[in-house]
């Protein structure tokens, strides 16, 4: 995103000295490419990225979008946010520089892919009780690759499960008579 201005003369091809007349070529070079792009901020709903400035852009297009439809955007700032979002969903961002003219960095920066986070979990059943144990099955939630959850009796923490796979676990060695609460969360 640079202006350039060359000298071109014309010289004698034996003593390379006589200049027999000159012109100006000017030029602009394109914005160089957008190095980094940094997540600032995602939900289940919405994404905030920002990205280091480039020298010589005057704007920048930001193309934004997941697996079914895409957007772009120009803007003269280094920050952007994306909102309506659809949770655990992957989407995709490539920023373009724009110098002056308009010449634009056709190459654009190194695509950034970012998941929001899945929603709730919901749906959840005990679909099988007895005296020692529960087995409990919920919904799949859309973008979720596992869950998590917390087993609570009132305010005190007796089990974490960091990771399940299927939508579905079994708890044994319960207390009969016990009142147990159970914290279950999808992640991506």
């Amino acid at each position: 995103g640079t202006d350039h201005d060359v000298v071109i003369y014309s010289v004698d091809f034996k003593d390379r000295t006589n200049r027999n007349g000159s012109s100006v070529f000017s030029f602009t070079t394109v914005p160089a490419n957008v190095e980094e792009i940094f997540v600032d901020k995602f939900t289940t709903n919405e994404i905030e990225i920002s990205w280091t400035g480039v020298k010589g852009a005057e704007s920048y297009e930001v193309a934004f979008g997941d697996e079914t439809s895409s957007t772009t955007q120009t803007t003269s700032s280094t920050k952007m946010d994306f909102e309506d979002l659809t949770p655990g969903t992957y989407y995709s961002v490539v920023i373009y520089s724009i110098g002056k003219n308009g010449l634009k960095n056709e190459e654009g920066s190194a695509s950034l892919t970012i998941q929001t986070i899945p929603g709730p979990v919901v749906n959840i059943q005990a679909v099988d009780v007895t005296h020692e144990s529960i087995e409990l099955k919920w919904s799949p939630v859309p973008g979720a690759t596992y869950y998590t959850m917390d087993v609570m009796q009132g305010d005190t923490l007796l089990g974490e499960f960091e990771r399940i796979d299927k939508p579905t676990i079994e708890v044994a060695d319960l207390e009969p008579g016990v009142v147990y609460s159970f914290y279950i969360a999808a992640a991506g």
